[in-house]
């Protein structure tokens, strides 16, 4: 598209069409990703924010598409950064440093405008699911898929890890302290860099949500990154770097950050959530006939996660239930595979030859 100022490179995105049992799922990624770039782009109007996402051009409701900026020409995405040969170890920790400050901009300005992503998103999507609900249906299958896992893995289930499963998926949907909007959804190539300015932005909001832990986006890339096809370990010195960046910035908004109790709490919870949703179908990863014939390629992640969660448990004494079960899924794995390992660190910071 053209003018006689600017010339615009834009990205038409449409949402397929489905069969009839889709189509309300369908929709309500499509209403989320609008509501998402459409609420923080409000350049020339009172409540105009810094830009964290490619701008928004305008959509249609009938034909279910987006009109956005396309940032392919300055910007690469995190994962070409992560498993590229041609990038340092320092110029991915300086991408990585403008991420976090990115994120925690974003959700201070996703906390002062909840109300505003609220009434935006019901605008598009009348039908668009209120929290207690969402809960609701997550927490039944997080207790089915936990009931699985306890008889696979012979445990007897105290009350103590039944009411931390409870309180963590309560946390991690009802609007707490640090309740804002979350993009839900940050893989590595949802994470544009530009390369001309150094700042780093974020892409694709159909798992946006308005009233939600702003850790649980903080705590991905800490939990390996479920749910995404670029999985891999970060150098731990780094990661505690990165979050403290990640804190220090987001206490310019949200003050009840500094507070150490209470965000460590918030952090824990998070990366537990990460367990219960990723690691309790264990299903997935058993067959038949055991473990055997499970590649190990799809066991590593899971065991990355465990651990994961055993460290910040520890640190910080919290979710001593959830951490003590975590350890026993971690013995049955190392029983029936022993030789299973963590994910491999990300391309870019292993050594070099």
């Amino acid at each position: 598209l053209t003018s006689t100022k600017k010339r615009l490179n834009i990205i038409l995105k449409q949402s397929q069409e489905g069969d009839d049992d889709h189509q309300k799922d369908i929709f309500a990624r499509f209403a989320r990703d609008w509501a998402g770039l459409a609420f923080m782009n409000s350049k020339g109007t009172k409540e105009e924010t810094e830009k964290h996402m490619p701008a928004f051009y305008g959509a249609n409701v009938n034909f279910k598409y987006i009109l956005m900026e396309d940032l392919s020409t300055d910007c690469k995405d995190f994962s070409v950064i992560l498993t590229s040969d041609h990038h340092s170890k320092i110029y991915a920790e300086k991408a990585f440093e403008s991420y976090y400050r990115r994120l925690a901009r974003f959700h201070i300005d996703g906390y002062k405008r909840k109300p505003a992503f609220a009434k935006l998103l019901s605008s598009i999507n009348p039908r668009v699911d209120k929290w207690q609900t969402t809960y609701a249906s997550s927490y039944a299958d997080v207790m089915l898929r936990a009931n699985r896992t306890i008889l696979i893995t012979d445990y007897t289930p105290s009350p103590e890890l039944l009411h931390e499963v409870f309180t963590t998926m309560y946390a991690s949907y009802s609007p707490g302290v640090f309740a804002t909007v979350v993009h839900g959804d940050l893989c590595p190539d949802n994470m544009m860099y530009n390369t001309t300015n150094h700042e780093a932005l974020l892409f694709d909001f159909e798992w946006v949500y308005g009233a939600r832990n702003a850790l649980l986006d903080m705590t991905k890339l800490r939990m390996g990154m479920p749910g995404c096809w670029c999985k891999g370990e970060m150098p731990k010195e780094l990661l505690t770097h990165l979050e403290s960046i990640y804190r220090k910035e987001l206490i310019k908004g949200i003050p009840e950050a500094a507070d150490d109790d209470t965000y460590n709490t918030a952090y824990v919870e998070s990366c537990g959530f990460r367990i219960l949703k990723q690691f309790t179908g264990i299903e997935h990863y058993v067959d038949d006939e055991g473990l055997g014939e499970i590649k190990l390629s799809k066991i590593a992640p899971l065991i990355s996660r465990l651990e994961a969660f055993i460290q910040v448990s520890t640190k910080y004494k919290k979710l001593p239930a959830m951490r003590i079960f975590c350890e026993h899924i971690l013995k049955f794995f190392r029983i029936h595979r022993p030789e299973a390992r963590i994910m491999d660190l990300y391309d870019v910071f292993q050594e070099r030859v």
